[in-house]
């Protein structure tokens, strides 16, 4: 937070690729932050690297 505002790190972003029959086509893409905690997915036995690899 800062000055009682919520800071968001958004991990992707939504790239509009088009339209069609009135619905909105696109994909997420990375915006190129990084993850700040990580320990949840440690303790999960997961890893950052793997979501990465996942998205590909």
């Amino acid at each position: 937070m800062e000055d009682g505002e919520v800071l968001l790190n958004p991990l992707y972003r939504f790239e509009e690729t088009g339209e069609a029959a009135g619905k909105v086509i696109g994909d997420l893409q990375p915006s190129g932050n990084a993850l700040r905690n990580q320990e949840k997915l440690r303790m999960a036995g997961m890893s950052y690297q793997l979501l990465w690899e996942w998205r590909r």
